[in-house]
């Protein structure tokens, strides 16, 4: 038996019943990543517009100007997601 990664084993091809298990675990893998994924760009949302209403309060300056356009396209990239 052979392994994928260093956790999963590769069943025998004539194991239905192992394969089907080796599936499920696969596709709970899947689905723990991409929600995984969705929680850090939710959070990295949350942190550009908290940068976002800092920056803004401020005095602008052409740097900060560059800053603020430079986190607005991020946010409407991540709002794209």
């Amino acid at each position: 038996m052979e392994n994928i990664g260093y956790k999963l084993r590769v069943p025998s091809k004539a194991d239905r019943k192992a394969w089907n298990e080796l599936q499920l675990v696969f596709r709970a893998e899947t689905e723990r990543g991409l929600i995984a994924e969705k929680v850090l760009i939710e959070e990295r949302k949350k942190q550009v517009r908290r940068e976002l209403e800092v920056m803004r309060k401020r005095p602008l300056t052409t740097g900060r100007i560059e800053a603020i356009d430079k986190l607005e396209k991020e946010l409407k990239q991540l709002i794209g997601l």
